[in-house]
C-alpha cells in the first residue's frame, strides 16, 4: 500500500506541476495582454480554475508530510518532555479537526459541483462547464479525508520513537539508505 500511495504522491506531483506551468503561461499572456492594452479573458479565467486545481491537489500532499498548520508549541513541549501519550492525544485532535472540516468541505463542494452540472451552468468567458472547476475541490478535499484516515491510523500503530521523531525516514532519505550513502561517504 505504501508503494501504491508513493505513486499516486509522484503523479499528483507532476500534475500539479504540469498545471503550475500552464497557470504561470496563462498569468503571463494576462499580463503581456494587460501591457499592450488587449485584455484577455479567458487567460484569467484558465487562472482561476488552475489555482482551485493547484491549491486543492496540494493541501493533502502538503498533509501527508507534515506541513499544514499545527499546535508546534506544544508538539515540541510533549516530543521534549518525551509525554508521548499527550503528543498521541494532541496529534489526533489536530487530525480529527481537519478531517471534520475535510468532510464538511469534501459534502458541500459535492452538492455544489452536482448542482452545477444539473443546472448546466458555464464559466462565463470560455463556456466550460463550471463544475469542472468544482471538481479539483471535491478531489482534494476527498482525498485530504483518505489521508487523515492514513494519519490517524499511523499515529496509534506506529512505535514511540518513530511518532516523537517525525515520520520517519523522508523519501530522499530511504533511497539514500538504500543506496548505501552516508555524510561519511559524501564527505570524503
Amino acid at each position: 500500500m505504501k508503494g501504491f500511495s508513493k505513486r499516486i504522491d509522484g503523479f499528483t506531483a507532476t500534475v500539479l506541476a504540469l498545471i503550475s506551468l500552464a497557470g504561470l503561461i496563462f498569468c503571463n499572456i494576462s499580463v503581456f495582454a494587460r501591457v499592450i492594452s488587449k485584455p484577455s479573458p479567458w487567460s484569467d479565467e484558465l487562472l482561476r480554475a488552475v489555482f482551485v486545481w493547484v491549491f486543492y491537489l496540494a493541501v493533502p500532499l502538503a498533509y501527508k508530510e507534515d506541513k499544514l498548520i499545527g499546535i508546534t508549541l506544544l508538539e515540541e513541549f510533549f516530543e521534549k518532555r518525551s509525554k508521548k501519550i499527550w503528543y498521541r492525544l494532541l496529534k489526533t485532535f489536530q487530525s480529527l479537526v481537519v478531517f471534520l472540516v475535510a468532510v464538511l468541505l469534501a459534502y458541500e463542494s459535492f452538492e455544489t459541483m452536482i448542482q452545477q452540472f444539473a443546472g448546466n451552468e458555464l464559466s462565463p468567458v470560455l463556456q466550460f462547464p463550471s463544475g469542472l472547476i468544482t471538481l479539483g475541490f471535491v478531489i482534494g478535499t476527498v482525498w485530504l479525508v483518505i489521508c487523515v484516515v492514513g494519519r490517524l491510523i499511523y499515529i496509534w500503530k506506529s512505535s514511540d520513537e518513530v511518532l516523537l521523531s517525525g515520520k520517519g525516514p523522508s523519501e530522499g532519505e530511504e533511497a539514500l539508505m538504500k543506496f548505501e550513502v552516508t555524510e561519511e561517504k559524501n564527505a570524503e
